[in-house]
């Protein structure tokens, strides 16, 4: 979780106008706001033994993109 601020617009009270930023009837006002979000914290040990383990058998990472053929991807 983690805190952002957002800008929000507050009504002026009658007895003090002349601090009014907009149009004379609103303040800007910073308000904090939660937000949450999922982090993999696991993901590098993961992707360490996902990687050791596939070189045990003999395997290896190739990245190909989609518009290559086989022959060219073997390079």
């Amino acid at each position: 979780m983690r805190t952002v601020y957002v800008e929000q617009l507050e009504k002026c009270r009658e007895d003090d106008k002349s601090k009014c930023d907009v149009d004379g009837k609103y303040n800007r006002v910073q308000q904090p706001q939660i937000e949450s979000y999922v982090m993999d914290v696991n993901q590098d040990s993961r992707s360490s033994a996902y990687k050791s383990c596939m070189w045990y058998w003999g395997w290896s990472e190739q990245e190909r993109w989609l518009w290559q053929r086989k022959s060219e991807a073997a390079r």
